[in-house]
């Protein structure tokens, strides 16, 4: 039998016990017990019988019949109660059984000769009342809640350490794909050497004077043929009339000798470049499992559980809550690794009412001292349905972004593509990626790279791991010419600290109160190598500033020497506030320098910054 099996079994036997303890003459005890546990959901199908029995062992057949009907009547209201509003409070119960119990009595008194009023039957019921809701509290806040925990506890120990595990594993794998094996910039001399060996094979081997090259003449036949390979390495299939200049007074066979020559050479290179393309996938691959890995680790350190000393808090919350017709199932206070708190809520609403959860996130703030709003994607009404909710600290900051775009003169659709995304509450990233070209192509490939950043970065990657997935991921599709710039900016809202990820993008401006600042990169597009070096930079920023992300088409209609200081001219003599309107005063006043000619596809975004009231 399962530990949790026998313990169910053992508090059901407790009824059993319990019920033969007289209290003034009468046995309350086991009506209160039978409710507590019923009311708590503890082996349902079992208290009753197991009850019953144990009290029919000392008390009268007409005792047992009494509290047994009193516990039938308590499970049939009980059970209809919950099948028409979900839930069935421990109150509710315990006035149930104390009701019941007091009716019959009074019922009993009524058939007596000399009926009187039932006080005993009432102080009975009254007791059954108030003890059930004290063996129901005791039941739940002493031994289940302990049991809960430390079962959450160690179920939670048990995942962290199954995901260490299959890091370390991700990590074992990554280190066992990777190679030692370096990249071959030229052919080596063992490659040569297998070359020569083919060549005399394929050639000499049916030549007539082959005897005379290879017995007599042998040091000079194979320091020619070393040195016509070692230069058709070097110059390729354009030394071919040189090398039969060379070769025209000791070979016969110079023009096949020649071709073969080219041919294998030829062969060797493109098993080189093979070699070289196997041994980047395999570094690709390894670098992938190892990112994976590290984001299995993160993901195992989780929060720290402040739930036990924190429990007059927990309380607090409980009867505030409860007050406001909230029935509360668990709760449990977090402390995240940046030292903010959040609260995780699973409850519903008591007589089957609407409430909003802001409402909710209001009264737990009144509580705790502490703005806290609903994360992201949580619902915003609560119903009587039990619901899990997280309740995170308020960000400090809040953004608004504006875009403006025009596509080049000549194409349906533009090639640049952007995104605005809040990954997690208290953090707002905005990114833009710029295809190489323009039209169809260049948005697919754009749209590509968005996509999979938004996808890595909800499902918790970091930003860095991120891009450089995705450029592990463009460069294994080995379509030539398939390139994109990525330009990202994340800002944390509770700190104001922009961080800005620039690969191959254009410059990014910041609009502050008094200048504008221009951060710059000078990297190449993401798909064009398999290692990439991802150009970071952090920022401060304040209230009312504002972040100005641009594609290369805005730059470069401007003239190449005045490009940084007309932007900043552009940006610093701006009247416009709302970020839409400033992305589109831009455009406008940059087509003024190309006279209205977009040669390029435009793309502007604006992120204003500001501080919450």
């Amino acid at each position: 039998m399962k530990k949790g099996s026998r313990k169910k079994l053992i508090i059901c036997l407790i009824g059993g016990i319990i019920g033969n303890i007289p209290v003034a003459g009468c046995y309350p005890l086991g009506l209160a017990y039978f409710i507590a546990v019923y009311m708590e959901q503890i082996n349902r199908s079992m208290i009753l019988p197991i009850t019953l029995l144990g009290m029919s062992i000392c008390l009268q057949p007409i005792e047992v019949i009494k509290y047994g009907l009193c516990m039938i009547v308590t499970m049939i209201l009980v059970g209809l109660i919950e099948e028409i509003d979900k839930t069935c409070s421990r109150f509710v119960g315990a006035a149930i059984g104390g009701i019941s119990i007091s009716v019959l009595a009074f019922a009993g008194n009524l058939l007596q000769e000399n009926p009187i009023f039932p006080t005993r039957g009432i102080l009975e019921g009254i007791f059954v009342f108030c003890f059930a809701i004290l063996l129901g509290r005791l039941l739940q806040w002493v031994v289940f809640s302990k049991q809960e925990n430390m079962l959450e506890l160690l179920s939670e120990n048990q995942n962290r350490e199954k995901l260490r595990r299959y890091a370390d594993s991700y990590f074992k794998l990554s280190k066992t794909i990777s190679t030692e094996a370096k990249y071959k910039q030229r052919l080596t001399n063992d490659d040569i050497h297998v070359m020569f060996e083919e060549l005399a094979g394929k050639v000499c081997h049916n030549c007539n004077q082959c005897a005379l090259c290879w017995e007599k003449n042998y040091q000079s036949t194979y320091q020619r043929t070393f040195e016509l390979l070692e230069q058709l390495e070097q110059y390729g299939r354009g030394c071919k009339e040189k090398l039969k200049l060379k070769l025209g007074e000791y070979c016969i066979c110079q023009d096949v000798f020649i071709e073969e020559a080219i041919r294998i050479f030829e062969q060797a290179k493109l098993n080189m470049s093979w070699y070289n393309r196997l041994i980047e996938n395999r570094e690709i691959i390894a670098k992938q499992l190892s990112e994976t890995a590290e984001m299995m680790l993160y993901c195992s350190r989780g929060n720290k559980d402040i739930t036990q000393q924190e429990n007059l808090l927990v309380q607090q919350i409980k009867r505030r809550l409860a007050s406001r017709y909230i029935q509360v199932k668990e709760i449990s206070i977090m402390e995240t690794d940046q030292k903010r708190r959040e609260i995780h809520l699973t409850a519903s609403s008591k007589r089957g009412i609407c409430i909003p959860v802001k409402d909710i996130a209001d009264e737990i703030s009144d509580i705790c001292q502490l703005g806290l709003v609903p994360s992201l994607n949580s619902k915003t009404i609560l119903n009587k349905t039990y619901t899990a909710f997280v309740f995170e600290e308020e960000p400090k900051y809040y953004v608004v972004q504006g875009v403006a775009r025009r596509v080049k003169d000549g194409e349906q659709i533009s090639g640049d593509n952007f995104s605005f995304i809040d990954v997690r509450l208290g953090e707002s990233v905005m990114s833009l990626s710029d295809g190489m070209g323009s039209g169809t192509r260049a948005c697919k490939e754009s749209e590509t790279v968005i996509e999979l950043l938004e996808k890595l970065l909800d499902a918790g990657f970091e930003k860095e791991t991120a891009i450089q997935m995705i450029n592990s991921a463009m460069v294994l599709q080995g379509d030539d010419g398939s390139f994109s710039t990525v330009d990202l900016s994340a800002v944390n809202l509770y700190s104001g600290v922009c961080e800005f990820l620039k690969i191959g993008a254009s410059t990014t401006f910041i609009r502050r109160r008094n200048c504008v600042e221009a951060i710059q990169s000078t990297n190449l597009p993401i798909g064009i190598f398999h290692q990439i070096e991802v150009e970071k930079t952090l920022k401060k920023l304040y209230g009312g500033e504002y972040i100005i992300m641009v594609s290369d088409g805005v730059i470069e209609a401007i003239p190449r020497k005045e490009r940084e200081m007309v932007m900043k001219d552009i940006i610093v003599n701006s009247n416009a506030n709302h970020p839409k309107e400033i992305a589109e005063m831009m455009i406008e006043q940059v087509l003024e320098y190309s006279e209205q000619k977009i040669l390029d596809d435009m793309t502007v975004l604006v992120c204003g910054i500001w501080e919450k009231v």
